[in-house]
């Protein structure tokens, strides 16, 4: 009876120390839940949904919020949403001691001028003539 009540307890307290971990959120397993909502569920409003509270909900977390303000641009720029290049600016601007995020928040920049770019071509015409007249 008495290994009975110990195990019991055990359990207990297992059971409680469990639900208490899964009521808090971390900011890598919000994280983990945006890129998951991102690339497999391509939810990327919801994606940007989480990463955004992210970056309100857990300011000191620097390192977390480089990648999440990242993901919020590349999300952005998958929607095709001209903003895309606000959101890569901010990691260059508000997280420059994480140069990883930032490198590739500068490469995506430079990779949407290039096609904005690309858009704003005009096109060029040339007047041909044809030296015989079709009978």
């Amino acid at each position: 009876m008495r290994v009975r009540a110990i195990v019991g307890t055990a359990f207990a307290v297992l059971l409680i120390t469990a639900s208490a971990a899964l009521g808090q959120e971390t900011p890598e397993g919000l994280l983990r839940a945006g890129i998951y909502a991102e690339e497999v569920q391509g939810d990327l409003e919801g994606a940007i949904a989480i990463y955004r509270s992210i970056l309100t909900d857990f300011p000191e977390n620097r390192a977390v919020g480089a990648k999440a303000q990242l993901h919020i641009g590349l999300c952005l720029e998958v929607l095709g949403l001209g903003e895309a290049g606000q959101a890569y600016r901010r990691v260059i601007e508000d997280f420059p001691e994480h140069m990883d995020e930032v490198r590739l928040a500068r490469d995506r920049l430079a990779s949407l001028a290039e096609q904005l770019a690309e858009l704003n071509r005009q096109p060029t015409f040339r007047k041909i003539e044809i030296a015989s007249k079709p009978q």
